[in-house]
């Protein structure tokens, strides 16, 4: 059975994750951004509507966020522990 690993991929794909989650957070600060105007207008309950979806838009945001900080780091442990094996394959021969 041979098993090939592109190396690269992994790497981009580790590299891809940490720009997503970067990505995502510029994405939801601009998009925060462009809704005060409107949101500063709310009083009441809908202000207390708008703060509790808020609140929850934000932390799934941030449990978004750690998934691909996690997949970035599980895919760098990844990569290394094929290359040590790749290495030690090598080094066999």
């Amino acid at each position: 059975m041979e098993i090939n690993i592109d190396f690269g991929a992994l790497q981009e794909g580790q590299s891809g994750c940490q720009r997503a989650a970067g990505n995502l957070q510029t994405k939801l600060d601009d998009l925060k951004s462009d809704l005060q105007p409107l949101v500063n207008t709310w009083t009441g309950g809908a202000a207390e509507a708008y703060q509790v979806h808020q609140k929850a838009w934000d932390t799934s945001a941030v449990k978004l966020q750690e998934i691909l900080a996690k997949i970035g780091i599980a895919l760098g442990t990844a990569t290394e522990a094929y290359q040590q094996n790749e290495s030690k394959s090598a080094g066999s021969w």
